[in-house]
Parts: C-alpha cells; structure tokens; sequence
C-alpha cells in the first residue's frame, strides 16, 4: 500500500516510510485494537470488536486526514484498496490478495492528475513503472523485476525529450547517460 515515486532519494526515502508506516498500521500478529473503529486484529484477521468470526466486508477510515477504503474477506485484506486526499481525491487505488499488493496500482496528484502507475507482485513493484508530471506527460518509465530497478530506465523532460538514461541490474545503477543539451 506505499507509494512509489519518482526516483530521487527523498521520495525513496518518503516510499520507504510510507510501507513502515503502512505496514504497522494494517498487519499486526498479535492483539491490537483500531482505534475507536470497533475492530481488533488478531493473529493478522480483522474481526468485529467482541466477534469471534474475522469480519468480511469494507472497511473505511482515516489515518491522519487521509481517508482509507478496502476490502476483507474472513478477516483478511482482499480486493479493491483506495485512499482519498483530504479534499477528496483519489490518492491511490490498487488490489489487494491475501494483505499484499498485486495487479495495477495507481497514485494521484492532489488535483486527481495521474502521477504513476505500475504493477505489483507478491508486494513487490514488478514489470512497467510510468511517472507522470500533473499535465500528464511522462516524466519516468522503468521496470522492475522483484522489487528491484533492472534494465533501461529514462527521465524526461517536460517537452518529452530524453535528459537521463540509466541501467539498472539487481536494483544498483551500472550506467548512466544524461543529455544536458534537452534540459
């Protein structure tokens, strides 16, 4: 459920605290209520505060003023998962299976523009990775393969113009190529 965002470290470093944070919040192996929300979550299945059948059904709320919707069946996270910005916009939509990402995952901008998409895989980004800028340019594409960068990746410019090629094997950078004369 975190966000992956353009390459640079800051947003690595955001995407990486957003799945901690995300992940402490939506699994846990032991008892832990949701607060004020009327569900426990026990042994990892969501259940009903004084059930003892894990809940199936949506669930939503919010976590810090972002609103959060999903799916359960007999307890565990399954199906559709979206969170809102404060204004109400989407500000991602993907699928869940058995508490994991998998399939089509998309983020937005606070405007409801497009910023990425790409594919998950047993919780891990996989295959084809587009960023865009709000106006719906592509800003980056890339794939991966078992969470990690692999092969060609390219940033663009706002024109569309090539500026930085980078090669990517096992998620460490082999090569890079930036053209300064397209910035």
């Amino acid at each position: 459920m975190g966000k992956i965002r353009h390459g640079n470290k800051k947003n690595i470093i955001l995407f990486l605290s957003a799945i901690f944070v995300l992940t402490l919040l939506f699994s846990s192996c032991s008892k832990k209520e949701e607060k004020g929300n009327g569900f426990v979550v026990i042994n990892g299945l969501i259940y009903k505060k004084d059930s003892k059948v894990p809940y199936t059904g949506r669930k939503i709320g919010y976590i810090h003023g972002i609103k959060v919707q999903y799916d359960v069946v007999k307890g565990v996270k399954t199906g559709e998962f979206k969170t809102f910005y404060p204004n109400g916009a989407p500000q991602m939509a993907g699928n869940l299976v058995n508490n994991k990402n998998e399939g089509l995952w998309k983020y937005y901008y606070p405007d409801s523009s497009l910023e990425s998409q790409g594919n998950f895989k047993d919780d891990l980004p996989e295959g084809k990775w587009e960023w865009y800028y709000r106006d719906g340019k592509l800003k980056e594409i890339g794939n991966y393969a078992m969470g990690k960068r692999e092969g060609k990746w390219q940033d663009f410019n706002e024109k569309g113009k090539v500026i930085l090629e980078k090669i990517y094997k096992d998620g460490k950078e082999i090569k890079k190529k930036s053209d300064k004369k397209k910035k």
